[in-house]
């Protein structure tokens, strides 16, 4: 209850159940804008997320074509060491063939990754690794 005298007191209990009603209202929409800056800040997140599991995506696809190429490889060496380095060296034979295959889909895949310009550095700060030359 509202002390005598005081400007609430004076306006009756209409005037308690408004001021309560304007604060409660006040508290709504400060809860609301607290919410909407929060809201964009989770998309902003949701965003970074995503363009993390792409950027996963394409790590893991490099990581199998090199892993394949690697294996293709140790096949043609084999070969070599076998039946003779000339035999294992012919583009028709299966592990030369599927080494240069590999070795072409790596190159692709490698080609979609953007790298900054040369002496740049990446965004993590790493020196740039790859030659674009």
């Amino acid at each position: 209850m509202s002390r005598p005298g005081s400007p609430v007191a004076r306006l009756g209990v209409a005037g308690e159940v408004t001021t309560v009603g304007i604060v409660g209202a006040c508290a709504a929409l400060i809860i609301a804008i607290i919410a909407v800056v929060n809201v964009g800040k989770a998309e902003a997140a949701a965003d970074g997320m995503r363009t993390l599991e792409k950027a996963h995506a394409v790590v893991q696809d490099v990581r199998f074509a090199n892993g394949d190429v690697s294996g293709w490889q140790l096949g043609a060496a084999w070969q070599a060491n076998k039946v003779g380095g000339a035999f294992a060296a012919d583009p028709n034979q299966k592990y030369r063939k599927n080494f240069l295959a590999g070795g072409a889909d790596l190159k692709k895949k490698m080609a979609t990754l953007s790298h900054p310009p040369a002496g740049r550095a990446h965004p993590g700060g790493e020196e740039q690794l790859v030659d674009d030359g």
